[in-house]
């Protein structure tokens, strides 16, 4: 998995440590969505006028614990990393590896292919038991193409 959010263009450690600055301002804000999920469950899970079973609030509570619990991991190891030059430096090269990021962009094709036909293909059987489904995957699958042409029309506009 290294490299599937973490590929850069940065040319020099300054370049690099800004990239890594924004990484820990990611992480920050994944710690506080964490901990924001896992208080919702647990003031859901207290005050239990809420229709929400108790398996539901344990899936809310442990997603945000783990979320939090990732999220500082990865801001203690790019804290640690910022401090240290020479792993700085490693770290960027393997990043900016122009193998690796073939490598990523290859095996980004057939996993985004395989998502969208579980998507499609849970929406096609799971509306069948609860039709509702049918909406809510369609709207990832439509939401997900929509971004990928934006995304296309921008990226080659800027290149």
């Amino acid at each position: 998995m290294r490299g599937l959010f973490c590929g850069t263009t940065a040319r020099n450690n300054e370049e690099y440590r800004k990239v890594v600055k924004r990484r820990m301002l990611t992480m920050t804000i994944l710690i506080i969505v964490g901990i924001a999920t896992a208080v919702t469950a647990y003031m859901a899970f207290h005050h239990s006028t809420s229709a929400i079973s108790d398996h539901t609030l344990g899936i809310y509570s442990g997603v945000g614990f783990g979320m939090a619990a990732s999220g500082l991991f990865f801001l203690i190891r790019d804290f640690l990393l910022l401090r240290n030059e020479a792993k700085l430096k490693q770290q960027r090269l393997e990043q900016t590896d122009e193998r690796l990021a073939q490598i990523r962009d290859l095996a980004l094709k057939p996993a985004l292919f395989t998502m969208l036909f579980i998507l499609f293909t849970s929406c096609l059987i799971g509306s069948i038991f609860y039709p509702v489904l049918i909406y809510i995957l369609l709207i990832t699958v439509w939401a997900f193409l929509i971004v990928y042409i934006i995304a296309t029309r921008y990226y080659s506009r800027k290149m």
